[in-house]
């Protein structure tokens, strides 16, 4: 881990050092918010809806190859905005403003359009606009391209989508075996099951039933992959997402039968060769 040290604007240069972090994560706010209602406060469009949620799958995917190439920045995390333009002009125009390395503002103005494309469609946008914000920023402050067009390469490879799978855990007859396994959807919240395989042959029996849960990030997904157990031979248990635990308590819980078992189905078309929409990018220094 890199040695951080303390950065004092008011002390003399000679004083003064330079904290650096590893730059690991993009995200679009809000990054959340209810299933059914619109995401953010306020005055919020279907259009800025509607590119929130599916930005979820993007970013994540994006960000899981963003943090492997170890790049020093100010801040290991770079959130970006969205608003609605006040015309359905045929781009997305993209402010970044660069008034200080570690405080950077991006902010996305989308057409209302947005609100009408096709799930892929509208991802693909997602990727562009990340990936302009990105290597504008990356310019200016010196990050190398090349992983920068690894990460978004990383995420067409992907098909634009996200998802994950914990560690197995085996039942007290350890004649099976289970692990968490999660999807993020278009809506910005993601599907839950677990996959089921024998434990001698490790053959996959298949999966249980599937939940929604509003889990959407690395780190929420990393946490309830370990958050779960078996009950008795055949069911598991895992905390529900909606209960606050503390200390030892388990609280209520979701359970899955596994002798109840199904074929988790790809719900994702292929990621389009290009995007829908161009996107113009506007640098404001200061």
């Amino acid at each position: 881990m890199p040695e951080l040290r303390v950065s004092a604007p008011w002390l003399p240069t000679w004083r003064q050092d330079v904290v650096m972090a590893m730059l690991k994560y993009v995200w679009f706010w809000p990054n959340g918010g209810p299933p059914d209602g619109f995401w953010g406060v306020g005055r919020t469009t279907p259009a800025e809806d509607a590119f929130a949620r599916t930005s979820r799958r993007v970013t994540e995917r994006y960000s899981e190859a963003l943090e492997t190439f170890g790049i020093e920045a100010r801040r290991e995390a770079v959130q970006m905005l969205i608003s609605e333009a006040e015309t359905d002009d045929p781009a997305v125009v993209l402010d970044v403003h660069l008034q200080r390395a570690g405080g950077e503002v991006v902010r996305a103005y989308v057409p209302p359009g947005v609100a009408g494309m096709s799930p892929q469609n509208r991802a693909r946008l997602v990727l562009e606009v990340v990936d302009a914000a990105m290597l504008r920023i990356g310019h200016a402050r010196g990050w190398p391209e090349a992983a920068l067009r690894n990460a978004k390469a990383h995420a067409l490879d992907h098909g634009l989508a996200f998802d994950m799978s914990g560690a197995w855990k085996s039942n007290s007859s350890r004649n099976r075996v289970a692990r968490h396994v999660v999807r993020i959807t278009d809506d910005g919240w993601s599907e839950l099951s677990f996959e089921v395989a024998g434990s001698r042959s490790g053959d996959v029996l298949g999966f249980t039933r599937t939940i929604k849960s509003p889990l959407n990030s690395l780190p929420k997904f990393a946490r309830s992959a370990r958050d779960f157990r078996w009950s008795d031979n055949a069911t598991i248990e895992r905390p529900d997402d909606w209960q606050p635990r503390y200390g030892s308590k388990w609280g209520p819980v979701d359970t899955f039968n596994t002798d109840d078992l199904h074929e988790w189905p790809q719900v994702v078309d292929p990621a389009p060769a290009d995007s829908p929409l161009p996107v113009e990018v506007r640098e404001r220094i200061g």
